[in-house]
């Protein structure tokens, strides 16, 4: 009877801990974000370099939301997009109005990203992000 309760208690703690301890791991991903290196594939236009910050300005959880801010669109509204992080802590997934993105968390300030605008104008964009704020 001591060992099953015993088992009953490890196996109860496990459960409880197991929870909390993943939200901890959950990186923070809050800040301003430039680019470090953006490649553009356009189907007419051919290969390009761009300059891009994201801002992640809020996150719970897994969930964040934020905008892009393309160099070449200084002065106007950035593009807000929502995303979530995996349950592995380590892929982004996320979407905004004109298209879709993907990517990596490669450090505690830098991440990799892919976007993909879909549409009359689609391309893809190869950025290599660095936290600076």
């Amino acid at each position: 009877m001591r060992k099953v309760f015993l088992l009953a208690l490890i196996l109860s703690a496990c459960v409880i801990w197991t929870p909390v301890h993943a939200e901890e791991d959950i990186p923070v991903l809050v800040g301003t974000w430039e680019t470090v290196s953006c490649v553009v594939s356009h189907p007419r236009k051919g290969f390009s370099e761009s300059s891009v910050t994201i801002v992640i300005d809020e996150q719970k959880g897994r969930a964040f939301q934020g905008y892009l801010q393309f160099k070449s669109e200084e002065g106007l509204p950035g593009k807000e997009f929502v995303g979530h992080i995996s349950s592995d802590n380590k892929k982004l997934y996320g979407s905004y109005k004109r298209g879709t993105l993907t990517g990596e968390i490669l450090s505690e300030d830098e991440m990799q990203l892919y976007l993909l605008k879909h549409g009359k104008e689609y391309k893809s964009l190869d950025l290599e992000l660095k936290r600076v704020k």
